[in-house]
C-alpha cells in the first residue's frame, strides 16, 4: 500500500489498524499536505453490499456531505470513493492534540469537564444532522481534543469517521462496540436521518465513561449485546458520588433501550450539557 496513488493523494506509511479496514497516513501530490486515508476492506464493503443495499454508496454521500460542511467541530473530509474494490475515506490528518481514549488512560473527569466535552460532541452531531448525516459509531478513538487558544477551554473537540459508520449499520456485528445503542445490535439503526437516537445514546455511553471511568457495560460481543439490549445501566454516582445529580440522570435518559425514550432531539443534548460546562477550567484536568 506504501507508495500507492490514490487520487491526488499518495499513500506514505501505516497509520494503525481498524475494525473495517486500515488507516494510513498520505500526502496530497500537489500540496503536499498530510492527510488520513481509511479504507474498509474488500470483503467487508461486499458484505455491507449484501446486507444494505447501495450501504457503500450511502457511506461515500455521507462522507461527500460532510465535506461540504463548515464545522469547527468535525474533522474535514476532502473526498471519499472507491480504489480497487474498496472504500475509502480521506480527511484532515488532526496533530498536536489527544484521542478521546487517550485522554480517558488519565482518569476520570468532573462534572463540567464531561459537560465540556459531551457538548461539543453533539454540537457536531447538530451540525452534521442538518444535512441528515449520522455518524453511527462514535467512539473514544474517533474523537480527538485539539489545542485551540481561542476557546474558553484552550481546547477544541472535533469529530471524525463520518460515513463509516453506515457500514457498522449495515454489519453491526462488526461494530461490537460499548457504545453502540440498541437498535445498531438489531440491525435497525435509523441511518439516513440526522438527529439520530442512536448517537444521542452513544454520547450517553461516551459521557458515562468520562464521568464513571468506565463504560456502562463491559464483557465479549456476546454479553455486550445482552447487557445493551436488557440491562439497565448503573448510576454514574455509584461509581463518582461527587457527579452532579441531574446530569446522572440525564445520561440515564440518553441510555434509554427504546429510540423513544431519549430525548428526542440532537440540539437539546447539546443545550443540556452546555448548562453544566465549565468554561474556564481546560478539558485535560481530570481527577483521579
Amino acid at each position: 500500500m506504501v507508495g500507492a496513488v490514490i487520487g491526488a493523494f499518495e499513500v506514505r506509511a501505516k497509520l494503525r489498524g481498524t475494525r473495517l479496514g486500515e488507516a494510513w497516513r498520505a500526502v496530497h501530490r500537489q500540496t503536499g499536505g498530510d492527510v488520513v486515508i481509511e479504507v474498509v476492506r474488500r470483503d467487508i464493503c461486499e458484505s455491507a453490499q449484501v446486507a444494505a443495499t447501495n450501504a457503500v454508496d450511502a457511506a461515500i454521500n455521507d462522507a461527500r456531505a460532510i465535506a461540504q460542511l463548515a464545522s469547527g467541530h468535525i474533522a474535514k473530509v476532502f473526498t471519499a470513493d472507491i480504489y480497487e474494490n474498496k472504500l475509502y475515506v480521506v480527511s484532515e490528518l488532526l496533530a498536536g492534540g489527544n484521542t478521546l481514549a487517550e485522554r480517558l488512560v488519565r482518569g476520570r473527569m468532573s462534572t463540567t469537564q464531561v459537560a465540556a466535552i459531551a457538548h461539543q460532541i453533539a454540537t457536531a452531531l447538530v451540525s452534521a444532522g442538518r444535512s441528515n448525516i449520522a455518524h453511527l459509531d462514535l467512539e473514544p478513538r474517533n474523537i480527538f481534543l485539539v489545542p485551540d487558544p481561542d476557546q474558553s477551554s484552550k481546547e477544541r473537540v472535533i469529530v471524525s469517521g463520518f460515513g463509516l459508520g453506515r457500514i457498522i449499520a449495515a454489519l453491526p456485528e462488526l461494530g461490537a462496540s460499548p457504545y453502540m445503542a440498541p437498535e445498531i445490535w438489531q440491525g435497525r439503526a435509523v441511518a439516513g436521518r440526522g438527529d439520530s437516537a442512536s448517537d444521542i445514546y452513544a454520547i450517553g455511553c461516551l459521557a458515562f465513561e468520562m464521568a464513571a471511568g468506565r463504560t456502562p457495560f463491559a464483557g465479549d460481543p456476546v454479553s455486550l449485546r445482552t447487557k445493551h439490549l436488557t440491562m439497565e445501566p448503573p448510576s454514574i454516582r455509584s461509581f463518582a458520588p461527587d457527579f452532579a445529580i441531574a446530569l446522572d440522570k440525564t445520561i440515564g435518559r440518553m441510555l434509554g433501550k427504546l429510540p423513544e425514550e431519549r430525548p428526542r432531539m440532537m440540539r437539546d443534548v447539546a443545550k443540556l450539557f452546555d448548562m453544566y460546562a465549565g468554561h474556564s477550567a481546560p478539558l485535560d484536568e481530570t481527577q483521579e
